[in-house]
């Protein structure tokens, strides 16, 4: 009957292959992953044995 039932709006945007070749073959700005500085106990316990 036309009743709008969802609106989507798209706000990612994915760099295209000649845009990452030009700025050097990786996405730039992306955070690198974070490392635990300290093994949980549990964790520790379990490597140990």
């Amino acid at each position: 009957d036309g009743t709008v039932v969802c609106v989507f709006r798209r706000k990612v945007m994915v760099p295209n292959e000649t845009y990452i070749k030009e700025r050097g073959g990786e996405q730039p700005g992306r955070p690198e992953p974070a490392t635990p500085a300290v093994k949980p106990a549990a964790a520790a316990e379990k490597t140990e044995k």
